[in-house]
């Protein structure tokens, strides 16, 4: 039987400071999905809205053009890209990702860092393909599932997490547009 974990402690000052930085990476992120092109589609935002709990925080509408739907998940961190091996995302985003797959959906894991200035952001994506249906595991290079969290927000908060190492994330900035990601995969 699975125990449920308590959530964090929502008046914690930290869990408070965290929430904005989450208010604040999300309007920065849905203002770079609509005056972008590296995703040629539209999206169903929330801006100026809630703090956004979906397990998976952006879907695309499909057009005539581009039938294709794509899914988001956005993750906010507080370090740049190089300061640890990996990153990590709930297993819980994997499990809904492998579902929105089965669908015929792309699904994205993006991730915001703080940049080598520290005031600036940079944007990396991992293309949740590459676990579809098992972890990955290449050249070394191996996603791992384990129990972490974060005790910082007043309550112990520990789940399964995925774990990418950031050689798998795929800077925005090194591509034209998605197409292009999926080009040079291929």
């Amino acid at each position: 039987m699975r125990k449920r974990l308590p959530k964090s402690n929502w008046n914690d000052a930290v869990c408070i400071k965290d929430r904005a930085m989450g208010r604040d990476n999300e309007n920065w992120f849905e203002n770079w999905l609509i005056t972008t092109d590296f995703f040629k589609t539209n999206w169903e935002t929330r801006k100026g809205c809630r703090t956004n709990w979906d397990i998976i925080d952006y879907k695309s509408e499909p057009d005539e053009d581009d039938p294709m739907i794509r899914m988001i998940e956005l993750k906010s961190r507080r370090n740049r890209v190089d300061d640890f091996w990996d990153t990590m995302i709930g297993e819980n985003k994997l499990i809904e990702a492998r579902k929105m797959m089965e669908k015929g959906y792309k699904v994205y894991f993006f991730f915001l860092f703080t940049s080598k200035k520290g005031d600036e952001r940079e944007l990396y994506f991992f293309d949740s393909e590459k676990c579809r249906y098992g972890l990955y595991h290449n050249k070394g290079l191996n996603c791992t599932l384990k129990d972490a969290g974060t005790t910082r927000r007043g309550k112990r908060e520990i789940k399964k997490h995925l774990f990418i190492p950031h050689k798998l994330l795929h800077n925005v900035k090194d591509y034209k547009d998605i197409m292009e990601y999926h080009r040079k995969r291929d």
